[in-house]
């Protein structure tokens, strides 16, 4: 009911759009990648008036989502998928510069997932460290779990299952 409360005008273009993103970190958290990337298709073509904030969260969690969707996608979409999180990863490391204490475990955790796609795997592993320090730094605990999550993921993946399950338990824990 809300979100055709929403769509029946046009004055509540904003409302709409924070709550769109509000739902897709939702979704994010839940681990429901295929609803986030398309909630981030409908979104992308509105976010253009956003402010700094809102804006930051929609490239964060468009990132995250393209990241952990980018092995599903044909071979030929995965280039352009990996530039779209790239510039994502560019911004927030730009903002995070500005105001660290809003954006350096964001920008971090970006960098992490960019550097796993392109098989680094130790520059991951060394951003991923750096995205939960710099959450946990500054009280983005949301951000410390998801940081840790992705990171359990990504051990998982390699393999390395005591690691990983260190890195859920972390995870809960925030």
């Amino acid at each position: 009911d809300y979100e055709r409360y929403l769509e029946s005008s046009s004055f509540l273009w904003h409302p709409k759009i924070r709550y769109r993103i509000r739902k897709l970190q939702l979704q994010f958290i839940a681990g429901k990648y295929t609803t986030c990337l398309a909630l981030v298709n409908s979104l992308e073509p509105e976010v253009s008036g956003l402010k700094v904030f809102e804006f930051a969260e929609y490239q964060f969690y468009s990132a995250l989502t393209r990241a952990a969707c980018h092995a599903d996608l044909p071979e030929d979409g995965r280039p352009e998928n990996l530039r779209w999180i790239t510039d994502s990863g560019r911004r927030l490391a730009e903002w995070a510069r500005l105001c660290p204490s809003n954006f350096a475990d964001r920008a971090k955790l970006v960098a992490a997932e960019i550097a796993r796609l392109e098989g680094r795997p130790l520059d991951a592993q060394d951003r991923y460290e750096e995205a939960i320090r710099l959450a946990h730094q500054y009280g983005t605990v949301h951000n410390e779990g998801i940081a840790n999550e992705n990171a359990a993921r990504f051990y998982a993946h390699r393999g390395f299952e005591a690691i990983a399950g260190t890195y859920l338990r972390n995870a809960r824990s925030c």
